[in-house]
């Protein structure tokens, strides 16, 4: 797969929460930092925590791409995310943070292998 179908293929199964779809995108060494600082490594578990992310049916994300750098063998996204959710009393409360995705040409094609999501 090109570069750019891998992403819209990421990027897709995020937003329908298929975790059998994402799980392809990703690659067994991989590095994801949440908006919390909180560090998650590892194949494993950044698909146990989308998992159970995908599990919750209320929240939603609007995403504006507003970086590319894309290499031979290397591509860097950044995105503006808007985030809406649920918190455990049922409120809804909203999180605005930039997402960087950076993907690798890897010998099984292109994995994403850095996930960062930072707070404004």
């Amino acid at each position: 797969m090109s570069f750019n179908e891998i992403l819209e293929l990421h990027i897709k199964s995020i937003k329908e929460r298929n975790i059998d779809k994402f799980a392809s995108t990703i690659s067994k060494e991989i590095y994801m930092i949440l908006p919390n600082a909180k560090v998650i490594t590892g194949y494993d578990h950044v698909i146990d925590f989308h998992r159970s992310w995908f599990g919750d049916p209320d929240w939603s994300m609007k995403l504006d791409k507003i970086a590319e750098t894309i290499y031979d063998d290397l591509a860097i996204l950044v995105y503006d995310v808007v985030y809406k959710d649920l918190d455990e009393n049922g409120h809804e409360y909203e999180l605005n943070y930039l997402l960087s995705l950076h993907f690798k040409k890897l010998d099984e094609g292109w994995k994403l292998i850095f996930d960062q999501n930072t707070r404004k």
